[in-house]
């Protein structure tokens, strides 16, 4: 066992996304330490890896990774995440000896704040949580607001996220869910789930990531996220020469046949995986 982990999240359908990711993590990314695979309960794999089972009862996959807050993972010091519609690029250098133990580590989101995280705007996340969780500090509602979270309404991706496991708090977490979970689905599934979540749990203590992971594929961007555009075949042109990590978004994660540029790596490092 080693001091650091890194996480991975899969279900019953993307237990290949998982050993593609795993091989890019050991070969590409040079990843000499733990791995762990956060599965739904119930889930069949022949993964060598280390798995660790999510019993939450979810209405959106998306909350599984949630699980990485659970008190198993105190076992590590240091836990990255990474989502699996990604490609590893480069070796895997957090730097750590240059991380505050009290921070989370994430990118910003680049486009959107955090209402939309919940497709809601503050005020109403406010009225939700004044009533659902305990000493609740409300949110900016606007530029001139005078509460203590004034400016902390940007919103930070959850795809690559470092932490250390000091300040997970899976009671919290848990909280957070029991209220997020059934709100979902009376938004038919309208939000960004776990991603709202840790956003509101790591509002004061978060800080960037790095540049070297890059949270959005520019060629998605100017498809304006739209899959049938993407669906025709798309090249990504651009230039990774500084990055570690680059992440797609489900619509044109590496699997698909249409990432043109990515698809044939991803394949190959899952024809690879049985080798490791």
């Amino acid at each position: 066992m080693s001091n650091n982990v890194m996480v991975f999240v899969g279900d019953q359908i993307h237990i290949d996304a998982v050993k593609s990711s795993i091989h890019q993590a050991r070969t590409t990314g040079h990843w000499k330490d733990d791995i762990v695979v956060i599965l739904p309960e119930g889930t069949k794999h022949d993964l060598k890896e280390e798995v660790f089972y999510s019993n939450l009862t979810v209405v959106d996959n998306k909350f599984h990774k949630l699980t990485i807050f659970n008190e198993y993972f105190k076992k590590w010091d240091w836990i990255f995440f990474c989502d699996l519609d990604t490609i590893i690029l480069d070796k895997i250098n957090l730097n750590l000896e240059n991380r505050d133990e009290r921070k989370l580590y994430a990118n910003p989101d680049g486009r959107k704040d955090l209402d939309y995280q919940f497709m809601i705007p503050v005020n109403e996340i406010n009225d939700l949580l004044f009533y659902t969780q305990n000493n609740w500090t409300r949110l900016a509602n606007n530029i001139g607001d005078k509460t203590p979270l004034k400016g902390y309404t940007s919103a930070f991706q959850t795809c690559i996220f470092l932490f250390h496991s000091s300040i997970l708090n899976w009671t919290k977490t848990k909280e957070f869910y029991c209220w997020l979970n059934p709100f979902t689905a009376t938004r038919n599934g309208g939000t960004l789930a776990d991603q709202g979540i840790i956003n509101l749990m790591y509002l004061t203590n978060n800080e960037i990531l790095g540049s070297q992971f890059v949270n959005r594929c520019q060629v998605v961007a100017d498809n304006f996220y739209e899959l049938e555009l993407l669906k025709k075949g798309v090249i990504d042109p651009a230039n990774y020469e500084a990055a570690q990590i680059l992440h797609f978004g489900w619509v044109f994660a590496p699997w698909h046949e249409w990432n043109l540029r990515w698809h044939p790596i991803w394949c190959e490092h899952l024809s690879k995986y049985k080798d490791l």
